[in-house]
């Protein structure tokens, strides 16, 4: 009974947060073809932290913005898509950053393949790790 009380709360636990990322693909209406199997993900090897506007800062806005990033099959960050942002002000800060980010790249059956993956940039007044 405990082990099952247990479980239970675990379940409701991780409710809402499957519920969000759900709400995100819902809300995404991107190209299928973005799929692409792998059996190693790309690893980040070099990350731009984005600027936090200046606007934002005086306006006292926090954020984040949800880019969708195509790692070619050297590990360089190619191409840069917003999905989904919380105020529009933060998306040019993310997409540069994220354009300086570096991979290694993602393999499938021991090759380089390149691949599209989905990155959580957090604009967080006072915290210097954006």
């Amino acid at each position: 009974m405990k082990l099952l009380m247990t479980l239970i709360a675990g379940i409701l636990m991780l409710a809402p947060m499957l519920q969000a990322q759900d709400n995100l693909l819902k809300e995404y209406k991107g190209d299928s073809t973005h799929y692409v199997e792998y059996d190693v993900a790309p690893q980040p090897v070099r990350q731009i932290m984005p600027s936090y506007p200046d606007s934002a800062k005086t306006a006292g806005i926090e954020g984040v913005v949800y880019a969708e990033l195509y790692i070619n099959e050297e590990g360089i960050v190619k191409k840069v898509n917003v999905l989904k942002t919380s105020d529009p002000v933060f998306n040019d800060a993310a997409a540069s950053a994220a354009k300086g980010w570096e991979f290694t790249p993602a393999t499938k059956g021991g090759k380089p393949v390149a691949v599209w993956v989905v990155l959580p940039f957090k604009f967080k007044l006072g915290d210097d790790k954006n």
